[in-house]
């Protein structure tokens, strides 16, 4: 199911994996004809960032982990 980018956004600061500073600054490093246009387009950006792993955002977008933080890892 596809997600807007602030869909992926809310369900991102609901895991606790980024807050949402993390993902302005991300925004607000990219310029504007490079924003992602939607959810899909915002979790790979995060992992070329290397702000999320594959896995990490994988699971974000599917809708799992949302709810069960210890079911994802923190990368720091």
């Amino acid at each position: 199911m596809p997600h807007t980018r602030d869909e992926f956004t809310q369900q991102l600061t609901a895991s606790g994996l980024l807050d949402a500073a993390s993902v302005a600054e991300c925004l607000l490093s990219l310029p504007p004809d490079k924003q992602p246009a939607d959810g899909e387009a915002l979790a790979r950006e995060l992992v070329r960032q290397k702000k999320l792993t594959k896995f990490q955002a994988a699971q974000l977008y599917a809708g799992k982990g949302v709810h069960n933080r210890n079911s994802l890892f923190v990368v720091s």
